[in-house]
């Protein structure tokens, strides 16, 4: 790990430590370019994501969608995926229609999702729920549909292409 990283290191454990869980990149580069002779160029700023994400120390997609921000703490990403990934009793009471219906058909309406993203301890998701939906999708955890009004967890969309696979099976 090259020493110049450090500096950068630091300034994003510090962030954590405050309890920010994302930062733009650029957030980033002006972090980056408080550090004067130890700021990184262009090429070096994506050797340090890049290597960190490997790491496991943040999460940076160089994708569209994704390219803009950086998850500084991966256990932020445990928690969005803890909120709708979850046991039936831990979702609260007022929420359990919409586990059942999530559970029967596999769809989740957006505002559904952002209906559990307003429980206490998950609100600071929704600050960044656009791209948190964006990274659920790119790790294939959900799939939009066309419309774009609900989206199917990727979990049920693979338990119906086995049991359609399977009944195509039985039927020949």
């Amino acid at each position: 790990m090259p020493t110049k990283f450090v500096p950068l290191e630091l300034q994003l454990a510090k962030k954590v430590e405050d309890k920010q869980n994302i930062v733009t990149i650029d957030e980033l580069k002006h972090m980056n370019n408080q550090n004067e002779i130890m700021a990184l160029d262009n090429d070096e700023l994506k050797l340090f994501l890049k290597v960190n994400h490997a790491l496991g120390k943040l999460i940076f997609f160089d994708e569209a969608g994704l390219r803009d921000k950086v998850i500084i703490d991966p256990v932020f990403l445990i928690d969005v995926l803890r909120s709708i990934v979850t046991e039936e009793q831990f979702w609260p009471h007022n929420l359990l229609q919409i586990f059942k219906a999530l559970k029967e058909s596999g769809k989740l309406l957006k505002k559904e999702l952002y209906e559990i993203w307003k429980q206490e301890c998950f609100q600071m998701i929704l600050e960044h729920k656009e791209y948190m939906v964006e990274m659920l999708v790119h790790l294939d955890i959900i799939c939009r549909q066309k419309d774009d009004e609900w989206i199917r967890l990727f979990h049920n969309t693979m338990y119906d292409q086995y049991q359609t696979r399977r009944q195509l099976t039985y039927a020949v």
